[in-house]
């Protein structure tokens, strides 16, 4: 979870989020947006015994004492052509130095 420009990273997600979710097609999302970075994600095709170890390992990490900066964030979707990348960048905001 992002801590510190929690506010502002939130208000960007929400502004990117809705156009290119009216472009697409998609329903509105009217939760709010989660700032957070993912580390790990089980495929969908995931035993459930995979999922137990997977949520074993997560839980065992300890996270509080990492602390970074960010110099940007993107909004990814999947990439038209997944043979060449799995995703392609949406919209980025660079912050400034």
């Amino acid at each position: 979870m992002v801590d510190e420009g929690r506010d502002a990273l939130s208000e960007m997600i929400a502004q990117a989020r809705d156009p290119l979710l009216r472009a697409a097609g998609a329903p509105e999302d009217s939760r709010p947006p989660l700032p957070h970075m993912t580390l790990a994600r089980i495929q969908r095709r995931a035993s459930a015994a995979e999922r137990r170890e997977a949520l074993r390992w997560a839980q065992g990490i300890d996270l509080r004492g990492v602390v970074f900066t960010a110099a940007a964030v993107a909004l990814y979707t999947w990439a038209a052509d997944r043979q060449e990348r799995l995703f392609q960048i949406v919209e980025r905001h660079d912050f400034g130095s």
